[in-house]
């Protein structure tokens, strides 16, 4: 492992059969007859020694001089600063991220010398395709602990490995279908991979995921995992809390949105009693991710709001495996006390303020407004009934208040429209919009079991003051809920409602 800190020895890793050697050694050590090589060092240093082997024999094919361009990076003196294996990793992920554009079933195998092509020479293999069988069954076979060799140390070239399973998921698909036990074992070996990848190997690691959710038929929205429970549930759920919220961001970027509903199908199966304790952790950083995104300055369909209705679906099934693996109430208690803190009611509204109230209908910003409507339903309806009815109450009493400024402000952009516009289509779009709008906020609260609050605190609130007020009898719904600041007595419903002049009676 000294010559990897040695940026002359690279060229030594393109030895012939080095990495099949690797793989050798690493199929010899077994317990029990099956393979552990991560419980050994032994058997980690051979996974290191194929990663180098692998990741230089790809560069050498990929370009001319991309080797030798690596080994000139972790040379210059302006880098030094930098893991000599980290700009490895990275000259490797920029290699292979135009290879990988494509889904092609054989355009990408010449480059491990599995299949000819007539742009480039032939190649001798790297390893053999019996040799990545094996590779990927020793991998299968200790996925726990490869999982935890993952997680406690920093692994160059994940990149390569991850290539390697592709291509052979690839040839697998030829002669198996997605629901073979091969399939299995690479489709999992690929998301565990996901939950450690460092931010350099990002892009091709991103394709390789977007192809085999291709490959899979992967969907959130038919509601069937890939995964089953596996054996490590607690590593799995922090290492995706790791993942999230991690402690270097040098290293590791902000989790893409539109492939944060993929990670989660890993996570899922896996919320169970034995975890309970890190279920409140799991829900706040996925929900912190969501408001990163809400924030962001190009909140669009295409860049958000579809990968944001996809995790709220993964969140529903998450809601509903609380019911179905019988968490204590003290479990669930902790995940509501997380879910008010993290404002999850606030993130659904602001979503829903981001969605396009003119979209055309059957257009696909009139599909993603139904979907998040429906969507969203769903998911709170799973955490009414996975939730006893007083915590419910209890933990989003507080929230009323906010509840009828919302409603509020729903009515009140309906209702904004310029009188020449009142009977065109768009209108009628736009009603259309804010009513499903308002009707799903009151499904909403009432599934959270708080329709006696929203009743109380109506009649506390009383009715606007103010003459300019558009409601002031409270037919609306709406009622005096806000308070003047420098009487405390003087109730309106809006900020315009103080322009003109007390009607109804003076406090002052």
């Amino acid at each position: 492992m000294k010559m990897s800190h040695d940026p002359s020895a690279y060229k030594i890793f393109l030895s012939p059969g080095l990495a099949s050697g690797c793989i050798a050694l690493m199929t010899a050590i077994k317990d029990n007859e099956e393979a552990t090589p991560f419980s050994y060092e032994y058997g980690y240093l051979c996974f290191r020694i194929l990663l180098l082997s692998l990741g230089a024999s790809l560069l050498s094919r990929l370009g001319d001089r991309n080797l030798e361009r690596a080994v000139e990076l972790m040379q210059d003196p302006r880098y030094d600063i930098c893991l000599m294996s980290d700009i490895f990793s990275a000259q490797i992920a920029w290699s292979l991220n135009t290879l990988v554009r494509t889904p092609q079933e054989t355009g990408c195998d010449w480059a491990l010398g599995w299949e000819p092509h007539k742009s480039h020479p032939p190649y001798d293999e790297i390893i053999s395709r019996e040799e990545a069988k094996a590779l990927i069954d020793i991998l299968w076979e200790d996925r726990v602990g490869f999982l935890r060799a993952m997680r406690l140390t920093f692994i160059p070239g994940l990149a390569a490995l991850l290539f390697l399973n592709w291509r052979y998921g690839c040839l697998e698909h030829k002669y198996a279908n997605v629901n073979s036990h091969p399939w299995k074992q690479i489709r999992e070996i690929h998301w565990r991979c996901l939950l450690v990848i460092t931010a350099n190997q990002d892009d091709p690691v991103s394709r390789i995921t977007d192809h085999f959710c291709v490959l899979t038929n992967f969907d959130p929205r038919k509601r069937k995992s890939l995964f089953e429970k596996s054996k490590d549930s607690r590593a799995i759920l922090e290492a995706y809390i790791s993942r999230l919220a991690p402690i270097d961001p040098a290293m590791y970027d902000a989790y893409h949105i539109n492939r944060l509903s993929a990670l989660l199908d890993l996570v899922t199966p896996n919320l169970e009693v034995a975890v309970e304790d890190l279920l409140p952790t799991l829900f706040k950083v996925t929900l912190d991710r969501l408001w990163e995104v809400v924030r962001g300055k190009n909140c669009t369909y295409d860049s958000a709001i579809l990968g944001i209705a996809l995790t709220l679906e993964q969140l529903r099934i998450m809601f509903k495996s609380l019911r179905e693996n019988n968490l204590t109430r003290h479990a669930i208690a902790r995940i509501l006390e997380e879910l008010v803190r993290s404002s999850i009611l606030d993130l659904i509204a602001s979503l829903f303020m981001l969605l396009d109230p003119d979209a055309e209908e059957n257009s696909k910003s009139d599909i993603a407004n139904f979907n998040l409507i429906q969507t969203t339903n769903s998911m709170i309806y799973e955490l009414s009934l996975s939730t006893p009815p007083d915590l419910l109450r209890d933990h989003f009493q507080d929230y009323t208040v906010s509840w009828f400024k919302i409603c509020h402000h729903f009515d009140y952009l309906r209702l904004c429209i310029p009188d020449a516009e009142k009977h065109t289509e768009r209108n009628r779009r736009r009603d259309k919009h804010y009513e499903s709008c308002i009707l799903m906020w009151e499904n909403i609260f009432h599934d959270l079991e708080q329709m006696d609050n929203l009743h109380a605190t109506r009649e506390l609130t009383g009715r606007c003051l103010y003459h300019q007020c558009q409601d002031p009898a409270g037919q609306g719904r709406l009622g005096g809920f806000y308070i003047c600041p420098r009487c405390l007595v003087a109730c309106y419903c809006s900020t315009r409602c103080q322009i003109g002049q007390v009607l109804l009676s003076n406090p002052l």
